[in-house]
């Protein structure tokens, strides 16, 4: 039998004042997305509540439902939609538009190191301080825009050396200093440790002769590998090895 995909916008029913749960951290967690100083710690207790009553006036403030997890977890919801226009003109075109979709809803980790809604979702339910994210998110953007585009979808990793051994496998791997054609208007980048090991992966488009802008996950704006969010940056060519998004 086929596991059942992981979803992180699931919702399995009310959850009421009181109660001890995964759902309601799963609330907590949004709560903070919005500025709200909550513990996450699973407990649906005053602090809450109150923080509820400050997000929606409208809320039932004792119970938790589907439709207010739903208002709370819309950023989510938005960025993992498959638009509803017709398909891309190529599939390049799609990756930067859904990459650009995750961006614009501030995907960032939330209760924890490489926690939060956005971490399980691009992880496929995994989070802790060990699950980097970064080619969890270009495997998942990769596959959202596939689903859009009509092309087979790719096999989901979150392992940097496993993206590159598939490319080098299929001809889509291409080591620093290779000549990248203007057929490739995204690429996914992979910074090198060794020549055996890459520790950060992202998207790369707008190629000029310095370098090259990246929308990447688990980063901030100085190019950690262990960051805690999804950003826009520039970066150089210096240890960047690419990967192509199809094979040519």
């Amino acid at each position: 039998m086929k596991a059942k995909q992981y979803d992180e916008l699931e919702w399995s029913g009310s959850v009421s004042f009181g109660t001890t749960s995964t759902a309601v951290r799963k609330v907590q967690e949004w709560l903070l997305y919005y500025g709200f100083r909550v513990a996450v710690d699973g407990v649906f207790g005053e602090q809450t509540r109150n923080a509820l009553a400050l997000f929606s006036p409208t809320f039932n403030k004792s119970v938790i439902t589907s439709e207010q997890f739903a208002e709370l977890s819309a950023p989510l919801s938005r960025a993992s939609a498959i638009p509803t226009m017709s398909r891309p003109q190529s599939f390049g075109v799609a990756v930067r538009y859904i990459a650009n979709q995750h961006l614009a809803n501030r995907p960032i980790e939330l209760g924890g190191k490489n926690s939060g809604p956005w971490v399980r979702h691009y992880m496929r339910g995994r989070q802790g301080p060990r699950m980097a994210w970064c080619a969890g998110f270009v495997s998942s953007v990769w596959a959202q825009a596939a689903r859009w585009a009509g092309v087979s979808p790719p096999e989901h990793t979150a392992s940097c050396d496993w993206m590159v051994r598939v490319a080098r496998n299929e001809g889509r791997f291409l080591p620093e200093n290779a000549t990248i054609s203007t057929l490739d208007d995204v690429l996914i980048f992979l910074r090198r440790r060794s020549v055996s090991d890459w520790d950060h992966a992202g998207f790369a488009f707008d190629f000029n002769e310095e370098g090259f802008t990246s929308i990447e996950g688990n980063t901030n704006l100085a190019g950690s590998r262990e960051g805690v969010a999804v950003c826009r940056r520039s970066r150089t060519y210096t240890g960047i090895d690419f990967v192509r998004l199809l094979r040519t």
